[in-house]
């Protein structure tokens, strides 16, 4: 049997809806915590878009922690626990890392393409080129 530190109930690998019910929230509910999470975890990938939540600074965690569940609190949702916190966190920086990876490559394709165009000729072609090309070709 798999013995688990009570602050950590849920399992990294568990879905929304799993995570959604340890949090006691509803949908609405639910939706707001994500807002709060998707604001901090932002916050963190400006600052360094290599982070992930493991590598986030304990003091740093708390902070947000504390930011997440006051924000919770404010508007009568239940607080989150840690677990649930890291959880969201986790997910939330790999997906803008990914995201951002994406971008990066999407970017890079898109600056290819535009120097191949620059060093290409796609002037439009006179009608005086184009009587000259045919008269060549003709003799």
């Amino acid at each position: 049997m798999d013995t688990m530190h009570p602050a950590f109930q849920l399992q990294r690998s568990a879905n929304k809806d799993t995570a959604q019910n340890a949090a006691g929230h509803d949908q609405f509910q639910w939706d707001r915590f994500y807002t709060f999470t998707l604001q901090e975890a932002r916050d963190v990938f400006k600052q360094d878009p290599t982070l992930s939540w493991t590598h986030v600074t304990a003091p740093e965690k708390r902070a947000i922690y504390e930011r997440v569940n006051a924000k919770l609190r404010h508007e009568d949702i239940p607080e989150v626990s840690h677990d649930i916190l890291t959880w969201r966190m986790s997910l939330v920086l790999k997906n803008l890392r990914t995201q951002d990876r994406r971008d990066q490559a999407a970017s890079s394709s898109r600056a290819q393409l535009e120097a191949q165009s620059a060093g290409a000729d796609l002037s439009p072609v006179s009608s005086s080129e184009t009587q000259s090309f045919g008269a060549e070709r003709n003799t």
